[in-house]
């Protein structure tokens, strides 16, 4: 198995393994190649004789999957003057569960984040219904926690925005752990 950084010629084996098992809905989609184009997305993969295994990705930027100004307007108290980056999309195949390719992967996307003077990691890990969150532990890697908040029913308002949810369909009901990473303290980074 290889592990490297993204590059755009993964554009659209991304796209298909977002479209097929993550959030649904032409947004993200136009989201991510804006942000591409842009090169403003980066993250880790992983491979085998040619075929996706896993990713982990990132974008420079503030915000959730969906409007939470509340939310936005509490951390952005907290954190004022931090260069913040926003963990985008995490996925790996079944048959490569279990063996460390998440946090392989986040390594490779955090590195990339201090490298571009980023301060803060934005997260919102998806908690089913449940109470089961799948990267829950995974994420622990990606800095020193700062913040963190569980926040019910954080997509319930996904339909809004022309997407669905890959747990309960058009009726979200998913919940998310919502964190913030430190980087590199801000007196390191470039304030944004």
């Amino acid at each position: 198995m290889i592990f490297r950084p993204f590059e755009e010629k993964d554009t659209e084996e991304l796209l298909t393994r977002v479209s097929e098992c993550l959030t649904e809905g032409e947004s993200v989609i136009r989201e991510i190649r804006e942000n591409i184009a842009a090169g403003n997305y980066f993250g880790g993969v992983a491979e085998e004789d040619g075929r996706f295994l896993g990713f982990a990705t990132a974008r420079e930027g503030f915000g959730f999957t969906v409007p939470h100004p509340e939310l936005e307007e509490e951390i952005r108290k907290m954190f004022p003057k931090g260069r913040f980056f926003v963990g985008d999309e995490m996925w790996v195949s079944e048959e490569a569960r279990g063996q460390g390719v998440a946090g392989k992967c986040l390594k490779i996307t955090r590195d990339e984040l201090v490298r571009r003077g980023g301060n803060y990691w934005l997260t919102e890990l998806w908690v089913y219904p449940d109470g089961h969150s799948p990267v829950k532990d995974v994420a622990e890697g990606c800095g020193e926690k700062m913040y963190e908040k569980l926040v019910p029913m954080f997509y319930r308002d996904l339909g809004k925005y022309g997407m669905s949810c890959p747990i309960c369909g058009d009726d979200c009901k998913c919940s998310a752990m919502v964190r913030v990473y430190q980087l590199k303290p801000e007196e390191e980074g470039k304030n944004g």
